[in-house]
């Protein structure tokens, strides 16, 4: 059975799967959702080897593996909507608590839900200061594409973010999104048909209507500066990661033995 709480600061809520979920972590796995998390449990010899994520709960008679996965509140309330995490409680008691639990859940929710919607895969973007970095696909099969910095409609970016952004971006090749995420006070019916795309979308939640907007800034590519396009926002191409290869071992090379009876070189005697 899969079950869930939230853990630390209740930032965070930790899954657990028993043995029989191997469907259910698979699914977890295969959709991105949250890390797999370390041992907290003691191990038991039979178990050194394994997965680093399953722990053993020592019981009377056997011993019960479970794996553990770590998300975030946006994580996990979009788990919840998709369908593959159980919840006691309703979408909307949810919503709430997880409000009262973090003041910027909401307008992260929006940006996570606006990105996963158009099939994309956000991880945290802690590496780079910014709250995602946006994937193709799986983060073991591909880079990272963009940088995503959400902030709600009541905040200046000041020139000091935009630079330490851009400049990191630059770095490693990759365009910052900086969203805004604005609320208003109904949902309109007409929302669902606003077209959406990488820098733009309109979603209801709970009786109130979301805006997503986002400025993409890229580094310069002096080989488009030239031509008419070189000022408008282009799609990345894909960036697949490279196979990882053994590495050969460097073996010294061991010194020849001299063995009984052999001349020594050079010495003109012999043994």
């Amino acid at each position: 059975m899969v079950t869930w709480q939230a853990v630390g600061d209740g930032l965070e809520v930790e899954v657990t799967f028993d043995a029989e979920d191997e469907e259910a972590w698979r699914d977890f796995q295969t959709k991105g959702f949250g890390i797999s998390a370390l041992n907290t449990l003691p191990v038991s010899v039979e178990t050194i080897g394994k997965e680093s994520n399953v722990s053993v709960a020592i019981g009377s008679d056997t011993l019960e593996t479970k794996r553990r996965r770590h998300l975030s509140l946006p994580e996990t309330y979009y788990a919840a909507i998709d369908g593959v995490l159980p919840a006691d409680d309703s979408l909307r008691e949810l919503w709430e608590r997880f409000k009262s639990s973090s003041t910027t859940f909401v307008r992260n929710f929006i940006a996570y839900h606006h990105f996963r919607r158009l099939g994309w895969a956000p991880k945290s973007g802690l590496n780079y200061g910014a709250h995602y970095v946006l994937y193709r696909g799986s983060a073991t099969d591909f880079h990272s594409e963009y940088i995503v910095y959400v902030q709600d409609e009541e905040e200046d970016s000041s020139w000091n973010t935009i630079q330490s952004l851009t400049r990191i971006a630059a770095d490693v090749k990759k365009t910052v999104l900086l969203c805004t995420v604005t609320a208003a006070t109904r949902a309109s019916e007409e929302s669902g048909s606003v077209d959406t795309d990488l820098t733009f979308g309109v979603y209801n939640f709970h009786d109130v209507q979301y805006t997503v907007e986002a400025i993409a800034i890229r580094f310069w590519d002096p080989s488009i500066a030239d031509g008419a396009q070189s000022y408008t926002f282009q799609q990345q191409p894909v960036i697949p990661k490279k196979p990882k290869t053994a590495k050969k071992k460097n073996r010294a090379k061991r010194p020849k033995r001299q063995l009984e009876g052999e001349t020594l070189t050079g010495s003109g005697k012999s043994t």
